[in-house]
């Protein structure tokens, strides 16, 4: 089905009749000027493309733009390598505190003895609670 277009004049529809427009003839020019820009790499001031890319690829980075393609960022947080490490610190850091080897200043240890009684003190479950805190009920 083709395009319409409703004549006014006439009171009809009137199928678009169109015509191609003929592409020009001539190849694309980009120029290498640009307004006077300073790298976050090395702080200078740069007004050719060509001389700030090559100061970025002489100093190993990667000009990345728009263009994700072929660019994938990894979450350094979302890795196994990273989770295994924090499991390992984790569980270090529990024993360390369990058999107070971690450096704590008395300060500390009487803030957290206050904050223990008071979480005692406004604890309105008294359900029996088993090892890991459920009600037993």
């Amino acid at each position: 089905m083709s395009k319409l277009r409703f004549n006014f004049e006439t009171k009809e529809w009137l199928p678009v009749v169109r015509e191609d427009k003929p592409r020009p003839n001539a190849p694309t020019v980009h120029q290498d000027e640009m307004e006077p820009m300073q790298s976050m790499a090395d702080c200078k001031f740069y007004t050719s493309k060509s001389a700030y890319r090559r100061s970025l690829k002489e100093q190993g980075f990667i000009e990345v733009g728009n263009d994700v393609d072929g660019f994938k960022h990894v979450n350094p947080f979302e890795t196994k390598e990273y989770d295994a490490k924090l499991k390992e610190d984790m569980t270090r850091s529990w024993f360390e505190c369990r058999d107070k080897m971690a450096p704590i200043s008395e300060f500390d240890r009487e803030r957290c003895k206050r904050i223990d009684k008071q979480r005692k003190g406004s604890d309105h479950d008294r359900r029996e609670r088993d090892r890991d805190g459920r009600s037993r009920n």
